[in-house]
């Protein structure tokens, strides 16, 4: 009984170690999203992306890849702005 507790001790002992000796870069990336609202969807994309732009630095992260657009309704537009951040 006292070894088959010791293995399963030294199991999760292990298992602890791996999950918390992971890559620390890997763990800050994540997907950064902010909105705006304008006059149409060109004015509205603009401000979401500024917004993006200002919560990256507010978080001193650094943008990824290229930024996606998701946008509702033709006049008193609003954007979503999002992309990936570390």
């Amino acid at each position: 009984m006292k070894t088959l507790f010791g293995i399963a001790l030294g199991g999760c002992a292990l298992a602890a170690l791996v999950l918390f000796t992971g890559a620390p870069a890997e763990a800050k990336c994540g997907k950064a999203s902010a909105s705006g609202v304008g006059l149409g969807p060109e004015m509205a994309k603009e401000m979401a992306k500024m917004n993006l732009a200002a919560g990256l630095q507010d978080k001193k992260m650094k943008a990824k890849g290229k930024v996606s657009y998701s946008c509702s309704g033709p006049f008193m537009s609003e954007c979503k702005a999002s992309q990936r951040a570390c």
